[in-house]
C-alpha cells in the first residue's frame, strides 16, 4: 500500500472522526500493506500543529491505532520512540488525555523496558495533575501505574504517594487499593511507611454510600474489603495503626464501630505479637466497652471475636514456653480475674457479658483455654452449690450454658490442644446441675438450654446418661405445674437433638408415654383441658418424629389410632359427637401430613416406602367408612379429612419411582373402576357381601363418590407418561370430565375430577389432541355457549374449561388462545359473562398448588408473560370509551382478575396505561373484585417511583379507597382491611405536596373506621390513621 493511501485515510479521519478509517489503518498495518512508521509520517503535520484541536486529534488517532494493534507490529525501537513521544506530549495540556490513552497499551508491551518505565514514571509524576482530570482520565493513569508497579520500584513510592493523594471516586479507589496492597507486600516500604500509612489509612473507616441509580454497582462492602486488604498488608503499620483504630473506635458511630472492631481483628495477626503486647491493655479497655456496653448484638459479637484474636496473637507466639495454665500471666490472666469478679454476682447485668468474654478465651491457645474452662466452670459450680445463691440458680445456669456452648463450638480446637478430656472431668457435675435445674420452675428454661448444648456435643454423654436425660425431660413434659409446663417446647428441643443421633432412646423412652396420652375416643365438647392436651401431644409428635425410625413408629401408632376411632363398635349414636370425633381424626392426619412434608422437603430417603406402608391404610380406612355408610361420613367436616388424607397420598406418591407409580396406579385402577380390592383387601374387612365399591357409577352413594378425591390425589403426583392401562387416554379423560360435569354431587367431587383431567393433560399433551378438539366441538358448543341451559351447569363447565386451559398455558400451548378467544364471546352473556371474565384472568395464575414442579407437572418458562402480552391487548380493546355494555364491564372484571393473578414484575411496565381502568374497577359491585384491585394497588404503590402512576392518580385513589374502607351496604371485611392497608401505604409512597389537601379529610373519615365491629379492621384503621398523622412535608 502506498504512503498516499495512509495519508488519505489520516486526512479523512481528521475531518470526520469515523471508526471506519481507524479500522482500515489497523487492517493495513496487520496485513503488512502499511507500517506504523507510515502512520507516524502521515500524522507529522498534525502532531506538531499549532492548532490545539488538530494536535489533539493527531495524538488521539495514533493512540487508537496503538490500542488495537497487535504487539508483534511494535518492535523495541518503535516502543522507545513512542514512549519518548508520549511522555513529551504529557507536557502539553491539550494532549495529556490522548497521550495517556497511548501509554496504556505501550506499558503492557513485552518490549517496554526499564528505561521506558523510568521515563514514564517521571513524566507522570511531573506533568499529570490528577485533581484536574475527570474520573475516566484518572482511571487511565491508574491503569498505567498498575502496569508499571511490577516493572520499576526505585523512585516509585515517593512519587506514587504524592500522586495518588486525595482520590475520592470509588471506581478509582478499588484499583488504587489493589495497587497499594501490592506495593506494601512486594516493595520494601520501611523508608516510606509514613507516606504509605497516610495515603491508605486516611480512607478508614469507609463511609461511602452509593447513589440509588449507581450504574457501576460498587458497594460499600467491596470498598471495605479492598481497604482492609491494604490495612493488613504490612506488619510495619502496626505501631501507627493501633492508636488510629482506638481513636476512631472512641469517636465512631454505631454504623462504623462494627467495621473498626472487625478490622482490628483482621489486622492484629499481621501486626504481630509485639504490637499486640504493647497495646494489649489499651486494646482490651476499648474492646471490652463494646462487650459490656454493646451498641447492638453485631458489634458485641465482633468485639468478642477480636478479643479472641488479641489473646491468640499474644500467646501463640510463646510457643513451648514454660508457662502453664496455673502460672499464666499477662492480659489473659487479668481478663479472667476481672470476669470472675463480675461473675460472683450472677444476677447483675455484667455477669452475662463477663461469661461471654470467658467463653471467647476458649479455643485461643491450650494454656489460656485450660485456664478459662477451669476457672469458669469451677467458679459457677461452686456458686450453684452455695445455699446462699439458691435464688440465683437460673442466672448461674445461664452463665454455665454460655461456657458449655463455647466448648462445643471449639470442640475440634480442643482436640488439637489435647484438652478433649477437660470437660469430661466436669461432666458429671455439669450434667447434675442442669438436671436438678429442670425440677425448679425458675431455672427450668436455663437448665433445658444447657442440656440441649450438652446432648449435642459429640460423645460427651454415654447412652446411659442420655437415657437419664430423656427420663428427666419426660418429667418436664408431663408436669402439671404451669411454670414448668411452659418450658415444654424447650424440653422438646432437647429430645429432638437427642433423636437425631440416638432415636432408639427417644423411641423407647418418650414415645410410649406420648402415645398413651392419645385416647381411643375424642374428648367431649366441654373437656377443654383434655382436648388441649391431645393437640399439644400431637404437636410434640409432629416435631419429634422426623427421623426415619421415629416416623415409622408414628405411622404405625397413629394409623392404628385412626382405625380405633372409626371402628364399627366405636361409632357414636349422638350426632353431636360427630364433630369432636372428626376433629380428632383430622388432627391425627394433620400430624402425619406435617411430618411427611418436612421429610419430603428434606429429601428423606425413607418416604417412598410408605406407598406400601401408609397410603394403602389410608385408602382402606376411608373406603371402609364409605362402604359401611355411618352417618358421620355425610357430615360437611368429613370432606376435610379426605382433603388432608389426599395431601398425604400426594406427598408419598410423588417421591416414588416411575415403576412403583405404575404398579400403584394399576392397583388403584382395579379398585376404583372394577371394584377389585386387590392390594387393599386385607385392609377392608367385615363388609357385607353385596357391597360393591364403584364410586364412578352414577348410582353410587355420596360417600363413595367423595372418596374419588383420594384417587385424584394419587393421580396429581404421577410422573409424565404414567397412565391407566385399561383406558385409552382420550377416552379416560372424557369419562372423568363427563362424570365431573354430570354426576359429581358437590364441589369436592367436581374439583377431584377436573384435577385428574388437568394433571394428565399437562403431563401427556402429545397423546391428547382428540380430547382438546372435543372441548371445542362438544363442551363449548353444547354446554358453555348455550344460554338456555341452567346457569349452574354452564358455570361448572367453565370451571372445567379453566383448568384445562391452565394445563395448556403452562406448556405455552397455542390452543390456549383458542380457548380464551371463546370466553371473550360470552362476555355479554348476563348469566355467565362475569364467570368467563374471571376465568380469563385466573388462567394466568398457572397451576396454583395443583400443577406444580414438585408434582412433576410440565411448566415452561415465561408462560405467564406470554399469556399477559397476548391477552391484554384484547381486553384493552374492549375498554375504550365509556364503560356501558355488559361486555365492557366483563372486560373490566377480566382485567382486574388478570392483574391480581400475576406477579408485579409482569405488569408494572404497563401500569401507567392500566391504572385508569383499575380505578374504574373500584366501582364494580363485587367486593371480592374491589379487594383484589386494592391489593394490587398496594403492591404498585410500594414499588412505584416518584413519577409513577400512583403519584398521578393519588387524589382520586384516596377518595375512592376511603369509601371502600368504611362500613356501607355492599362491603366485606377483606375489602375494608385491604382499603385501610392501602391508605396506610400512601403516605410512604406519595409526595406530601400531592396529598396534603386530603390529609384532614382522611384522618376525620378514618375515625369512623375505628368503630368498625371487626377487630382486624379496627387494627388496620389505627395503623392507617397513625401513618396519616405522621405524614408531613
Amino acid at each position: 500500500m502506498s504512503m498516499e493511501a495512509t495519508e488519505r485515510l489520516v486526512r479523512t479521519w481528521i475531518a470526520t472522526g469515523r471508526d471506519e478509517e481507524v479500522s482500515q489503518i489497523i487492517s493495513d498495518i496487520e496485513s503488512g500493506r502499511s507500517a506504523l512508521l507510515n502512520l507516524v509520517k502521515a500524522l507529522g503535520e498534525y502532531l506538531t500543529s499549532e492548532e490545539d484541536v488538530l494536535r489533539q486529534k493527531g495524538v488521539d488517532l495514533l493512540s487508537q491505532v496503538l490500542e488495537k494493534c497487535s504487539p508483534a507490529k511494535i518492535n523495541k525501537q518503535a516502543t522507545r520512540v513512542l514512549v519518548t513521544f508520549y511522555t513529551g506530549k504529557l507536557e502539553d495540556p491539550e494532549t495529556v488525555i490522548p497521550s495517556l490513552k497511548g501509554l496504556v497499551p505501550l506499558t503492557a508491551l513485552p518490549t517496554f523496558s526499564g528505561a521506558e518505565t523510568v521515563d514514564t514514571i517521571k513524566a507522570l509524576f511531573s506533568h499529570v495533575k490528577m485533581k484536574g482530570l475527570n474520573q475516566s482520565s484518572r482511571y487511565l493513569v491508574f491503569k498505567i501505574l498498575d502496569s508499571l508497579v511490577a516493572r520499576h520500584r526505585d523512585e516509585f513510592i515517593t512519587g506514587y504517594t504524592s500522586f495518588i493523594d486525595g482520590e475520592k471516586d470509588p471506581r478509582n479507589l478499588l484499583l488504587a487499593f489493589s495497587m497499594d496492597r501490592v506495593i506494601c507486600i512486594e516493595f520494601d516500604i520501611s523508608e516510606h511507611i509514613e507516606e504509605m500509612f497516610n495515603i491508605i489509612f486516611c480512607y478508614f473507616p469507609i463511609t461511602f454510600r452509593p447513589p440509588a441509580d449507581d450504574p457501576y454497582g460498587i458497594t460499600p462492602e467491596e470498598l471495605r474489603a479492598a481497604l482492609r486488604s491494604c490495612l493488613n498488608s504490612s506488619p510495619l503499620f502496626g505501631q501507627l495503626a493501633i492508636p488510629l483504630f482506638l481513636d476512631k473506635l472512641l469517636a465512631g458511630s454505631p454504623a462504623t464501630k462494627k467495621d473498626i472492631v472487625e478490622t482490628i481483628g483482621v489486622c492484629l495477626p499481621v501486626y504481630g505479637p509485639v504490637v499486640a503486647r504493647n497495646f494489649a491493655k489499651k486494646l482490651w479497655n476499648f474492646i471490652k466497652l463494646e462487650v459490656f456496653q454493646p451498641v447492638n448484638p453485631e458489634i458485641e459479637a465482633e468485639a468478642l471475636k477480636t478479643t479472641q484474636v488479641l489473646i491468640r496473637t499474644i500467646y501463640e507466639s510463646k510457643g513451648t514456653s514454660d508457662e502453664t495454665s496455673e502460672t499464666l500471666s499477662g492480659l489473659a490472666k487479668e481478663i479472667c480475674d476481672e470476669c470472675l469478679e463480675l461473675m460472683k454476682e450472677p444476677e447483675k447485668s455484667q455477669a452475662i457479658p463477663a461469661s461471654k468474654v470467658m467463653a471467647s478465651l476458649i479455643g485461643t491457645t491450650a494454656n489460656v483455654t485450660k485456664l478459662s474452662i477451669n476457672q469458669a466452670i469451677t467458679h459457677l459450680l461452686g456458686l450453684y452449690r452455695d445455699p446462699d445463691e439458691l435464688i440465683h440458680r437460673p442466672q448461674i445456669l445461664t452463665l454455665l450454658c454460655i461456657i458449655v456452648s463455647a466448648i462445643d463450638a471449639e470442640r475440634v480446637t480442643l482436640e488439637q490442644f489435647g484438652l478433649q478430656g477437660l470437660l469430661l472431668s466436669y461432666k458429671d457435675d455439669v450434667l447434675g446441675a442442669f438436671i436438678s435445674g429442670t425440677k425448679n420452675p425458675g431455672s427450668c428454661e436455663a437448665a433445658l438450654e444447657g442440656l440441649k448444648k450438652l446432648t449435642k456435643m459429640q460423645d460427651a454423654l454415654s447412652e446411659e446418661e442420655l437415657v437419664y436425660v430423656v427420663h428427666n425431660i419426660n418429667e418436664v413434659l408431663q408436669a402439671e405445674d404451669g411454670e414448668i409446663e411452659s418450658a415444654s417446647d424447650d424440653a422438646l428441643g432437647v429430645l429432638i437433638g437427642i433423636a437425631e443421633n440416638h432415636s432408639k432412646i427417644v423411641d423407647e423412652g418418650t414415645l410410649p408415654f406420648l402415645f398413651s396420652s392419645l385416647p381411643e375416643s375424642p374428648a367431649s365438647r366441654d373437656a377443654n383441658k383434655s382436648r388441649t392436651k391431645i393437640w399439644t401431644t400431637l404437636r410434640w409428635l409432629a416435631q419429634l418424629c422426623v427421623p426415619a425410625p421415629l416416623f415409622e413408629t408414628l405411622v404405625v401408632r397413629l394409623t392404628t389410632k385412626l382405625e380405633l376411632i372409626f371402628a364399627p363398635n366405636n361409632i357414636p349414636d349422638d350426632e353431636n359427637d360427630y364433630e369432636p370425633r372428626l376433629a380428632y381424626a383430622h388432627g391425627i392426619l394433620r400430624t402425619l401430613y406435617s411430618v411427611l412434608e418436612l421429610k419430603v422437603n428434606a429429601n428423606h430417603a425413607d418416604v417412598p416406602k410408605y406407598i406400601d406402608r401408609l397410603v394403602p391404610r389410608i385408602y382402606g380406612l376411608f373406603i371402609s367408612q364409605a362402604l359401611r355408610g355411618p352417618q358421620y361420613v355425610l357430615a360437611e367436616f368429613y370432606t376435610r379429612l379426605l382433603d388432608i388424607s389426599g395431601h398425604i397420598v400426594t406427598l408419598v406418591v410423588r417421591t416414588a419411582s416411575l415403576e412403583r407409580q405404575e404398579k400403584f396406579i394399576s392397583d388403584l385402577e382395579l379398585l376404583y373402576f372394577e371394584g377389585n380390592l386387590g392390594l387393599f383387601s386385607s385392609l377392608i374387612k367385615d363388609l357385607p357381601s353385596e357391597v360393591v365399591f364403584k364410586p364412578f357409577e352414577s348410582s353410587s352413594s355420596l360417600a363413595l363418590k367423595n372418596t374419588i378425591s383420594l384417587f385424584s390425589s394419587a393421580v396429581l403426583a404421577l410422573r409424565p407418561k404414567v397412565l391407566l392401562k385399561s383406558f385409552e387416554p382420550n377416552e379416560f379423560l372424557d369419562k372423568i370430565q363427563t362424570w365431573g360435569l354430570d354426576n359429581a354431587a358437590n364441589e369436592h367431587q367436581r374439583k377431584a375430577a377436573i384435577y385428574i383431567v388437568a394433571t394428565l393433560l399437562n403431563k401427556n399433551r402429545d397423546l391428547l389432541s382428540p380430547f382438546i378438539t372435543k372441548q371445542l366441538e362438544a363442551v363449548w358448543k353444547e354446554i358453555i355457549s348455550v344460554p338456555d341451559l341452567p346457569t349452574e351447569q354452564r358455570q361448572h363447565a367453565i370451571q372445567s374449561w379453566l383448568w384445562i386451559t391452565k394445563a395448556l398455558v403452562l406448556l405455552n400451548d397455542p390452543a390456549v388462545f383458542t380457548f380464551v378467544g371463546h370466553l371473550f364471546e360470552i362476555f355479554s352473556d348476563p348469566s355467565v359473562g362475569w364467570d368467563a371474565a374471571k376465568v380469563v384472568g385466573h388462567i394466568a395464575s398457572g397451576g396454583e398448588d395443583i400443577l406444580t414442579k414438585t408434582n412433576h407437572s410440565v411448566i415452561k418458562i415465561l408462560y405467564a408473560q406470554k399469556y399477559f402480552r397476548t391477552v391484554l391487548p384484547k381486553i384493552m380493546a374492549n375498554l375504550s370509551g365509556v364503560i356501558q355494555s355488559p361486555a365492557q364491564k366483563a372486560s373490566l372484571v377480566a382485567l382486574t382478575s388478570l392483574i391480581s393473578s400475576l406477579p408485579k414484575t409482569v405488569y408494572m411496565s404497563e401500569m401507567s396505561t392500566l391504572m385508569p381502568h383499575l380505578i374504574r374497577g373500584l366501582d364494580l359491585p363485587s367486593c371480592e373484585i374491589r379487594s383484589n384491585i386494592i391489593d394490587t394497588l398496594t403492591v404498585v404503590a410500594s414499588s412505584d417511583g416518584i413519577h409513577g402512576p400512583t403519584q398521578e392518580h393519588a387524589t382520586t385513589l384516596v377518595s375512592i379507597v376511603l369509601k371502600n374502607a368504611l362500613p356501607q351496604e355492599i362491603t366485606s371485611v377483606p375489602l375494608r382491611i385491604a382499603s385501610l392497608k392501602y391508605l396506610a401505604t400512601l403516605p410512604k409512597a406519595v409526595r406530601y405536596d400531592v396529598l396534603h389537601p386530603n390529609k384532614n379529610l382522611v384522618i376525620r373519615e378514618l375515625e369512623r373506621a375505628l368503630d368498625d365491629p371487626k377487630r382486624a379492621v379496627r387494627k388496620e384503621a389505627v395503623n392507617a390513621r397513625t401513618a396519616w398523622f405522621l405524614y408531613k412535608g
